[in-house]
């Protein structure tokens, strides 16, 4: 029997073509399914670890957050990452590396609610004392001046045409501890008429005598009365009615 001929180059490279197709699906067929059924890659969680060994020491595993469970009735010191901590008792403690070293930022109780921080106490502002009113020092009352004052009455002394005497009385008021008597003076007298004090100078009072002759003019004349007294010298003046009748 002669035997079997040896393919040709052209039929081994059929075969190798067809190998490697072959090899190409079943890298496809298992790689494929792998990356479309594997899970997307969890983001790293906190790590919780138990703070009830005093003594001991842990490792975050690189996480930037720490939850810490206390469980005891006290505080524990513990060494994370090379760093002494301290945990609340009976308290979730996280602790936060993202400044770059581990700081307690979160206590929390039993039922995972935050404790809240007591309020700082408030110093009160101690109320400013008063500065007293002072007592306003009293204006003294000024000590009156010494002074007098006159009044004549009766205001009007009417004397008949034949003529006659006319009374006036003089009041002299002082005050102000005035203690000087007074000079008196009278004008305003019609020709013919006499006007005289008694007494002159005089202290509380004067009469004032006007003596009228027939020769003077019938008419009505006002008289002035000048009173002058005291140092340095006071005066003062009030007046009074003289009338000459035309009757007899």
């Amino acid at each position: 029997m002669a035997a079997p001929a040896c393919p040709s180059v052209r039929s081994g490279n059929l075969v190798r073509r067809h190998a490697r197709q072959f090899v190409r699906s079943i890298l496809i067929s298992v790689v494929l399914p792998c990356l479309v059924l594997s899970a997307p890659a969890q983001a790293q969680l906190p790590n919780i670890f138990a703070a009830d060994n005093p003594s001991g020491s842990l490792n975050s595993g690189g996480a930037n957050i720490a939850y810490l469970q206390n469980t005891t009735g006290s505080d524990v010191i513990l060494i994370l990452d090379g760093n002494t901590i301290t945990t609340k008792a009976n308290r979730l403690n996280i602790f936060d590396r993202s400044s770059g070293t581990w700081v307690q930022e979160v206590i929390q109780d039993q039922q995972s609610q935050p404790i809240a921080t007591p309020a700082p106490t408030t110093t009160p502002t101690p109320t400013p004392t008063p500065t007293p009113t002072p007592t306003p020092t009293p204006t003294p009352t000024p000590t009156p001046t010494p002074d007098f004052s006159l009044a004549i009455s009766p205001s009007s002394v009417t004397v008949p045409r034949g003529g006659g005497v006319a009374t006036y009385t003089v009041s002299i008021t002082t005050t102000g501890g005035f203690g000087s008597s007074v000079n008196l003076e009278v004008g305003g007298l019609p020709a013919g008429a006499v006007g005289t004090f008694n007494p002159n100078p005089a202290t509380g009072s004067s009469t004032l005598t006007v003596t009228v002759s027939s020769g003077v003019s019938r008419g009505t004349y006002t008289l002035t009365v000048t009173g002058t007294g005291g140092t340095p010298a006071i005066q003062h003046t009030a007046t009074a009615t003289l009338v000459k009748s035309q009757q007899k």
